[in-house]
């Protein structure tokens, strides 16, 4: 008897790996990085609660077919990784754990909580922190490739608009504007405020070693289009053309008026600045959806 449990409990050992490998098979791999089943199963998951699911390329996808297709679920991992890809070896860009921290403390600031409140918080909604960490890394990393590869191409015109307006509606005096920028990031508080007041002041002689990007394209755009305080500064300016530092998260914005037209546009109504956010929704999704097919080609994945 002691010599059949012996062997039953040795059958049993041997079993563990290959049933191991059952549960937790390869799916995939993209870019040399497998995805397991074990990845699918926390995603369903996440996607259910709605908690690490990095929206920007789950909105790319029917959200029936996320849920319950498994390709679908694939072809999420493998958008991620060509996202981050590009960001580490096309953009060159790297995310450190500092700027990561960073970026936890300013979203635990806005619940006015400490750094080890949010922890407690993200435990008891059984979030690991280390995961939402990862997390963050990556939605940065995709957020900067969609700023530097999509964005930019993403423009609605008045003709749009037009179409799509039930009633019709008067162009009146606007102006355009062909912008640049500077970021300026670095410790939060006064001192960064007053470091980029300095870079401000001092645009054309900013030093390269200040780390930041000197008359880097910002874009065309109307009056109105941009976002609240962006458009506040403009309107601040005086004869330099530059703005005051404009605060977003934990970095300043510096913009400065490389040419300003008058024009004549849609009035910026509840109604048209409402069909603008749709249609530059749309134009955005189309325009990730287009990148990520050529991508997906090119790198023949």
């Amino acid at each position: 008897m002691k010599k059949n449990l012996f062997v039953l409990l040795l059958s049993s050992v041997f079993c563990l790996p290959s049933f191991s490998k059952i549960i937790d098979q390869v799916e995939a791999v993209v870019l040399k990085r497998p995805i397991l089943t074990s990845d699918l199963t926390r995603f369903k998951k996440n996607l259910e609660r709605g908690v690490l699911v990095e929206q920007a390329i789950a909105q790319v996808f029917e959200l029936e077919s996320l849920k319950t297709d498994k390709q679908t679920q694939i072809n999420y991992f493998k958008y991620l990784e060509i996202f981050k890809n590009h960001f580490s070896k096309d953009l060159r860009g790297k995310v450190s754990d500092d700027e990561i921290t960073q970026k936890i403390n300013s979203i635990a600031g806005r619940s006015n909580l400490s750094l080890e409140e949010f922890k407690v918080q993200l435990a008891r909604e059984n979030i690991d922190y280390e995961d939402y960490r990862e997390f963050l890394k990556n939605s940065l990393q995709v957020s900067r490739v969609i700023g530097v590869e999509i964005s930019p191409r993403v423009k609605v015109n008045d003709q749009d608009v037009l179409q799509k307006l039930k009633t019709g509606a008067t162009l009146v005096p606007s102006f355009r504007y062909k912008l640049s920028h500077i970021i300026v990031k670095g410790s939060q508080g006064d001192a960064l405020k007053t470091r980029s007041q300095a870079i401000a002041k001092g645009w054309q002689s900013v030093s390269l070693n200040a780390k930041v990007k000197v008359n880097a394209p910002f874009g065309n755009f109307n009056q109105g289009d941009l976002m609240d305080d962006f458009q506040a500064a403009l309107d601040e300016v005086d004869s330099s053309g530059v703005t005051q530092p404009i605060a977003v998260e934990d970095k300043y914005y510096i913009l400065k008026i490389e040419e300003k037209s008058k024009i004549k546009a849609l009035p910026n109504t509840p109604e048209i600045m409402k069909l603008k956010a749709e249609l530059r929704q749309k134009y955005m999704l189309d325009n990730i959806r287009s990148w990520l097919k050529r991508k997906s080609s090119d790198l023949k994945v």
